[in-house]
């Protein structure tokens, strides 16, 4: 075999490896909603497509992107950022307040920031941590209230632990109410009298010519129509 028709098969099985690999960070929860069933379809199209997860923060997902170690990182639109090139606003999530079944709200049906200046916020330092975190500082500040946020090393389930224990409040988004053991009760934000709901988003560097990658954004296009960046308060049909 000569040089460049070995060169031409290694350029091959570069190209077929690369095809049929992809790699998806997110701290979204994979347990049930829109994106687990996302990509169980997506995958259940391209059987020949290795997918590999990673479930780390915004920051190190967004790295991950620009290095390439991540093809597409699935994030909460906290910012409003408007679709755009390297972004798809995908679908809106409600976001919720995890309480104890023994709060004074438990029996309430929606909770407003004002009644909840004086909790404790429980938040993971890792994963949607830091959002979860920056989030309630800026809706806090609007208030012209410091928040009481306490930072643990654990994930959303040991928070919902902590919840359940009457240990404090966590927030999250209504892809992970059905994660709440029993003893806690998660209630819809509202704002302006309008359920609070953000952007679920799909991140990607336009430069990343991964072949996998272009066909798994076809589909999501084709699954979720292009939605407008919803302002946060605003309750749009999703």
């Amino acid at each position: 075999m000569g040089d460049l028709e070995r060169a031409v098969i290694e350029a091959r099985e570069r190209e077929k490896a690369l095809e049929g690999h992809l790699t998806i960070g997110s701290y979204l929860t994979l347990h049930t909603g829109r994106l687990t069933e996302s990509i169980a379809e997506f995958a259940a199209r391209a059987p020949d497509t290795s997918i590999q997860f990673v479930d780390s923060d915004r920051a190190t997902l967004l790295s991950g992107l620009r290095s390439r170690v991540i093809d597409v990182a699935f994030l909460i639109n906290f910012e409003s950022h408007p679709a755009s090139e390297g972004r798809l606003i995908l679908w809106n999530e409600s976001i919720h307040v995890a309480i104890s079944d023994r709060h004074r709200l438990a029996s309430a049906s929606v909770c407003r920031w004002q009644e909840i200046v004086d909790e404790i916020f429980l938040v993971s330092r890792s994963g949607s941590g830091p959002d979860v975190r920056a989030g309630i500082e800026g809706r806090f500040s609007e208030l012209g209230v410091v928040p009481n946020i306490q930072t643990h090393d654990i994930g959303r389930d040991g928070l919902l632990g902590l919840v359940a224990a009457g240990m404090g409040t966590t927030v999250l988004a209504e892809s992970s109410t059905n994660l709440a053991p029993n003893g806690v009760v998660c209630l819809p934000v509202v704002e302006a009298s309008e359920p609070l709901r953000l952007g679920a988003m799909a991140c990607w560097d336009p430069l990343n010519e991964n072949p996998a990658l272009k066909r798994f954004l076809d589909y999501m296009r084709e699954r979720y129509p292009p939605l407008p960046t919803i302002p946060a308060g605003r309750d749009e049909a999703t």
